[in-house]
């Protein structure tokens, strides 16, 4: 699959290891999708930046299942009111595997299997 080198940061000693990555904006242009009905992530921390790289602007998406690492948001320079930001600017809501709702984000913790939904 065609993509561009970027390097992901190491966890603890500040390694860093190259990996061969496309955006979603292209991977869905490449195929010509404009609506998604379930998207799954599984990024370790980098789920900002993956939903960052969706493009909201032309294509849509039903259901996100994903996992939060809290704890390595600042290893992908974004914190809990921008993930908040996110939830609130595309209008999802965010539940975990035992229906508990998350819109705030207060504790470093792994949140585990969820699902983002529309507010609608």
């Amino acid at each position: 699959m065609e993509g561009i080198e970027r390097k992901l940061p190491g966890k603890k000693n500040g390694n860093c290891c190259p990996v061969a990555v496309i955006t979603l904006e292209r991977l869905l242009q490449k195929y010509d999708v404009k609506k998604v009905d379930l998207l799954i992530i599984d990024v370790e921390g980098a789920e900002l930046p993956v939903l960052g790289s969706f493009p909201w602007q032309s294509a849509s998406v039903e259901k996100i299942f994903y996992e939060l690492h809290p704890y390595a948001w600042k290893d992908f320079d974004y914190c809990a009111e921008d993930f908040r930001k996110f939830l609130r600017d595309h209008g999802y809501r965010c539940f975990d595997m035992y229906f508990q709702e998350h819109n705030i984000f207060k504790s470093a913790a792994y949140i585990g299997p969820s699902i983002l939904v529309p507010s609608r």
